[in-house]
């Protein structure tokens, strides 16, 4: 029995190291190098280590962990992305920003980066010459996935109608050398938009300042539940008339809708062909509040971009609409508050007569 035992336990050794001997001659007939494979797994590991994010479009891109280099194909996203220190990341910017003056003049680092096109026209050629990580888009994006696909690159959705959340997200997506500005702006919007709450905390809700904005094909036109404008109304203590109006971009409405409504205030949107003079003389809306106490305003025209629209400069298009809807109850120089946020977060020490021209444009 001892024997047999024997027996079979060099039969298995030896066949054991048969195929040892088989498997390594193969290896070195065959060229390869154990070690060597070892070694360039390891890097492999580290080189494609990926996390998986859920983008503000509810979508699950699965990205680098480390971002050092990302393209932006929407100018809002590009202006908030330099805002967090991310220049020297952005590798490839949307075409509308190449034009933009005071944008090279506040990052006149990028003035070199390519253009990548826009979100509705990418160039594939010029991101895979600048061979981002990641793109940037915005969440109206018609397509992403397509654009993903056909780029072989992360493509992230950008919702930046929600101004805090957006810049939360996209510090994240940056890394922590984001963290401190991202907080800074964060911090200036909830200061502001709590001095805006508690200073017409008396005001009854019924009392609200009513607002109409006219849009992009004149008085007949305005912007809904879905605007920019809405979410700067709402956090301005207004009431946004066309809150039930869906759809992106201006939106007709009739001028009896408007006589319906009746607001208090009307704010000419930049794009607006109208001017206050045409809607104060216009005979169908003497009856409006708004025109009865001359309350219609221009929007500002912005540094990088008007007011209106979700960029950085949304924060300060809060007060100042605030400051329209309740003069009284804000009490403040939004000269100072401009200046202040222009030196705070563009480094730009601009003249009264610098920001007139911001806040005040001419029609």
């Amino acid at each position: 029995m001892k024997k047999k035992f024997f027996a079979f336990f060099l039969l298995v050794c030896f066949l054991m190291f048969s195929s040892s001997f088989i498997y390594s001659a193969g290896a070195q007939e065959s060229g390869i190098d154990e070690k060597k494979i070892e070694s360039e797994n390891a890097g492999n590991v580290n080189q494609s280590e990926t996390r998986v994010i859920r983008d503000m479009r509810g979508r699950s891109v699965e990205i680098p962990v480390e971002i050092s280099r990302a393209a932006s194909v929407f100018p809002y996203v590009s202006f908030i992305t330099l805002a967090l220190g991310g220049g020297d990341v952005l590798v490839g910017i949307d075409s509308s920003s190449t034009g933009n003056e005071n944008l090279m003049r506040t990052y006149p680092e990028i003035k070199d980066v390519p253009a990548m096109g826009m979100f509705f026209n990418v160039n594939p050629e010029s991101i895979l010459e600048a061979d981002p990580q990641v793109v940037f888009t915005v969440n109206w994006d018609k397509d992403p996935d397509k654009t993903q696909s056909l780029l072989n690159v992360p493509v992230i959705c950008v919702d930046l109608n929600l101004y805090k959340e957006s810049i939360e997200f996209l510090s994240g997506i940056i890394g922590d050398s984001a963290e401190s500005r991202a907080n800074e702006l964060i911090s200036y919007y909830e200061e502001k938009k709590d001095l805006i709450k508690r200073s017409i905390s008396k005001a009854d809700v019924n009392e609200l300042t009513k607002v109409y904005i006219a849009g992009g094909k004149g008085i007949h036109s305005t912007y809904g539940k879905e605007s920019t404008w809405q979410y700067e109304i709402a956090d301005a203590g207004g009431i946004n008339v066309a809150a039930d109006v869906f759809g992106g971009g201006a939106q007709e409405v009739s001028s009896e809708q408007i006589i319906i409504w009746d607001p208090e205030v009307i704010v000419l949107d930049l794009s607006c062909p109208d001017s206050a003079e045409d809607i104060l003389n216009d005979e169908m809306f003497q009856d409006l509040s708004a025109v009865k106490s001359g309350r219609i305003y221009y929007a500002p025209a912005g540094f990088l971009d008007t007011f209106g629209r979700p960029h950085m400069e949304s924060a300060l298009a809060r007060l100042w609409l605030a400051d329209k809807l309740y003069p009284e109850e804000i009490n403040i120089n939004i000269t100072d508050e401009a200046k202040a946020f222009y030196l705070k977060f563009y480094g730009i020490e601009l003249s009264d007569s610098e920001i007139s021209i911001i806040l005040n444009p001419k029609k």
